[in-house]
């Protein structure tokens, strides 16, 4: 199997994280429950292998990177896959209204990847059918060079050379690693190239009214990079031109440490090791040290980033950190993790917030020195509480190497993560699970990816998930043929139920402004009147849809199709013409 972005980091000893925010404060036992009042939950559907990519996967080896879902039914993905050539191709594909389109190469990059070695890193679409996205290439003389490629309209356009970064690449490897979207048109990114001593580096890029500009080193970096190894690990913007970044660099003693910066106004500033990790960082003269590994901004100045540091030459421990209103603050141990980590190997590999203050993070803890257990914690108000291992990842994972990979939140309390375990049969299976309303529902064998998985290598590593409680997970299984393979796994709320429509009748011309009252509403992507659509469909909230009625003759079914499905046929669905 191809070593992606996250299983490089695996071998290398780093771990990754996705993003959050918000301070650590002190700790408590656990987080509160916090009453069911909400619209019946969703569901995690059946994994299925992305459409197209087996048709362009002939060499055996996809993986999906990066998912985006800018509403309801409309996402993108991307990734890499094995051509009949055996070489690494980079491939987006966008679902529109519901249904995957099947995935294509990204134009551009084949001509550029002469070298055969091609992957898309990140993915952000700020509204359906506008994305940007990069990655990385292998040009005809060996090198690795980034690129940047933007969708318009549902179009994808071809990929550039990342401008800029040719100049900064005067050893053998560019990649563009991490980036987000904040508006269409508005994109920022970054990634490491090697300078001309061989030192890696971090640089950043800007997208500014649809043209990106040229890269830049990041500020600052360089001059605390005196070992000669950085690493971009986590980015998030809250708005265009206000982001920040996380990763690490190699000091004066080889040891690696923990780094944050900030983009203000769309400049940034000088980088800076993360404040207080010193104190945390025992372990002075392991060559482990510490690593941001994962950045998440819900505000401008207003951001949390969590990863690792080396509390002896031996043992790792979690951290997370805070930034409030433009500084951060000191980094603190997550509370309850190093109870969790007899083992000596704890992470935080992702964040994420719904709200300043209002967090989930997730990782790992070895609970034995061959142990890896999935751990979960919550920030509530701004204090975290303790760590735990996340419910029903244990029962899963007999053979004791459980990773929760990958958390998205879409509001407050109501949260995804994505991973994978060892079974039984000593196989790596793939894994989902939910919060709701603050409680964990249990992780879960992702359905489906069993029956793909034949040969036993499955990983969903990357979760994604909006207001309306729909999530989209990507990953790899192994299938029956020993090749790998691109899957998606969606989790999404029950079909709609109409419970009133008002007024439930109008004229035969149509045109009446009506209120379709309901639960699960929210992403509704269609009202239907008998067989005409209606027109100007506004979703208010959860219970109620404005939406202007068709022509019609006679009693009609309305019918509303969700993210979740469509709303059966009852009493209270019916609409009359007169």
């Amino acid at each position: 199997m191809r070593a992606h972005r996250l299983e490089a980091l695996l071998i290398s000893g780093v771990m990754l994280a996705a993003a959050a925010l918000v301070a650590p404060a002190a700790s408590a036992s656990a987080p509160p429950r916090v009453a069911s009042h909400a619209a019946p939950t969703g569901s995690w559907h059946p994994t299925t292998v992305l459409a197209g990519t087996m048709g362009l996967n002939l060499g055996g080896d996809a993986g999906v990177d990066a998912v985006s879902c800018p509403t309801p039914g409309n996402c993108s993905a991307g990734g890499y896959y094995n051509d009949k050539s055996d070489h690494y191709q980079a491939f987006v594909a966008n679902e529109v209204n519901g249904v995957w389109h099947p995935a294509i190469a990204i134009p551009g990059t084949a001509a550029k990847n002469v070298g055969g070695d091609a992957e898309t890193y990140f993915l952000s679409c700020p509204s359906p059918g506008n994305c940007g996205a990069g990655g990385y290439y292998k040009d005809a003389v060996g090198h690795y060079q980034g690129f940047v490629v933007n969708s318009v309209n549902g179009v994808w356009h071809s990929a550039i050379e990342a401008p800029g970064t040719a100049a900064l690449n005067a050893g053998t490897y560019a990649a563009i690693e991490w980036g987000t979207c904040s508006s269409v048109g508005a994109c920022a990114a970054g990634g490491t190239y090697t300078d001309n001593q061989g030192h890696r580096q971090i640089f950043v890029i800007n997208e500014v009214h649809g043209t990106w500009h040229n890269a830049v080193e990041l500020p600052g970096s360089a001059a605390l990079n005196v070992g000669g190894a950085a690493y971009l690990y986590g980015f998030a913007c809250a708005s265009a031109g206000n982001c920040s970044l996380g990763g690490s660099y190699k000091d004066a003693g080889g040891a690696a440490q923990a780094l944050v910066d900030n983009e203000v106004g769309g400049t940034w500033q000088l980088a800076q090791q993360v404040p207080g990790i010193a104190a945390l960082d025992a372990g002075a003269g392991s060559t482990f040290g510490s690593e941001t590994t994962w950045v998440s901004c819900p505000s401008p100045g207003n951001c949390t980033a969590g990863g690792h540091y080396a509390d002896t030459p031996t043992t790792h421990q979690a951290f997370v950190v805070d930034e409030i209103g433009g500084t951060w603050q000191s980094a603190i141990e997550l509370p309850g993790s190093a109870a969790l980590n007899a083992g000596g190997d704890a992470e935080v590999w992702a964040l994420s917030c719904a709200t300043p203050h209002n967090c989930v993070a997730s990782g790992f803890a070895k609970s034995s020195p061959t142990a890896r257990q999935s751990i979960v914690a919550s920030e509530v108000k701004g204090t975290w509480h303790s760590a735990i291992v996340l419910p029903g990842s244990g029962t899963l994972n007999k053979g004791n190497n459980s990773q929760a990979l990958s958390v998205s939140c879409w509001k407050a309390g109501d949260c995804a993560v994505a991973g994978s375990y060892v079974d039984a049969a000593n196989k790596f299976q793939a894994m989902v699970a939910t919060m709701v309303n603050g409680v964990w529902r249990g992780a879960i064998e992702a359905p489906g990816a069993a029956g793909l998985n034949r040969h036993g290598d499955a990983s969903l590593y990357n979760v994604t998930c909006i207001a309306a409680g729909v999530c989209v997970a990507g990953g790899y299984v192994d299938d029956t043929a020993g090749n790998y393979q691109a899957v998606i796994d969606s989790y999404l709320p029950p079909a709609p139920t109409i419970t009133a429509i008002a007024p439930a009748a109008g004229t035969h011309r149509g045109g009446e402004t009506v209120v379709v009252h309901g639960v699960n509403l929210i992403g509704a992507m269609s009202v239907v009147f008998g067989a005409r659509p209606g027109t100007h469909v506004v979703v208010l909230n959860a219970g109620a849809i404005r939406v202007t009625a068709p022509r019609g003759t006679g009693t009609v079914i309305v019918r509303v199709t969700g993210p979740g499905g469509t709303s059966a046929v009852t009493s209270k669905s019916r609409f009359r013409y007169v």
